[in-house]
């Protein structure tokens, strides 16, 4: 259904060597626990808490972020209880929620990782848009 809460637990970012050369950065997205939580006084309603931990590994050693968190996802009582169920029993979500999920994260993530990056000079983890030089 819908998004309804993103919290940050946890922000680390480090810089371990300096940024110059070819460099890689590997963004990654990933799903810890999803557990059912009350929201609102609604019955055909149910909340989830999904929880996170999104990485960026600057490479050949120059630095890492690491954010934890949760996002909290309204849905009707019987697909939260399915997505909790399906968590429990296969350690996955289905994909539409899962989407819905990654594109949360990275759209939070990448913003705090920009900004936190800055603090310790090293580069966006994405690619930001620049103008081309005229020949």
């Amino acid at each position: 259904m819908s998004i309804v809460g993103f919290n940050f637990t946890k922000v680390a970012v480090e810089r371990t060597g300096q940024v110059e050369g070819e460099m890689s950065i590997d963004n990654n997205v990933r799903l810890l626990d999803v557990e059912e939580i009350p929201l609102g006084s609604d019955d055909k309603n149910k909340g989830l808490r999904l929880k996170f931990e999104y990485t960026a590994d600057y490479k050949p050693d120059m630095g890492t972020m690491a954010f934890h968190g949760e996002v909290l996802e309204m849905l009707p009582a019987d697909e939260a209880a399915e997505a909790v169920d399906k968590w429990k029993k296969d350690g996955a979500i289905h994909k539409d929620l899962m989407k819905r999920f990654v594109n949360a994260v990275f759209r939070r993530c990448t913003v705090l990782a920009i900004l936190q990056g800055r603090e310790v000079n090293l580069p966006p983890p994405v690619r930001l848009p620049r103008l081309k030089e005229d020949d």
